[in-house]
């Protein structure tokens, strides 16, 4: 079975790593160049990574966030409540999916909070 087919099936998530990610659809250079949003999906782990989070946040792009092994002191706790006082100065939204996994939004884009 692939790893997508696996993934949704199983909810195995650990199988995809970043590497993986395939570009389906790269024939639409007009449509991208046009958006004004841009979705990235990103890891967390130093106070830098937290500070170019924040600069994406502040661009005005939505992000997929994994927060994993903190270092440098920085707490989970620290950097949620940082980004969160980004996140309300730029009126964006900020939701937790799983333990480690954050979606951020900037203002054009509200999260639901219930699935389709």
């Amino acid at each position: 079975m692939g790893k997508l087919i696996d993934i949704l099936v199983t909810g195995n998530k650990d199988s995809l790593d970043d590497s993986e990610f395939k570009d389906l659809d790269h024939t639409n250079s007009a449509l991208k160049s046009e958006a004004k949003t841009e979705l990235k999906i990103t890891t967390v782990s130093t106070k830098s990574d937290m500070l170019n989070v924040e600069q994406a946040i502040r661009s005005g792009d939505a992000l997929i966030m994994e927060v994993e092994n903190l270092t440098s002191g920085l707490t989970k706790e620290e950097l949620l409540n940082y980004l969160h006082e980004t996140v309300n100065e730029v009126n964006g939204d900020i939701v937790q999916r799983h333990s480690s996994e954050f979606i951020i939004t900037p203002s054009s884009i509200t999260i639901s909070r219930s699935k389709l």
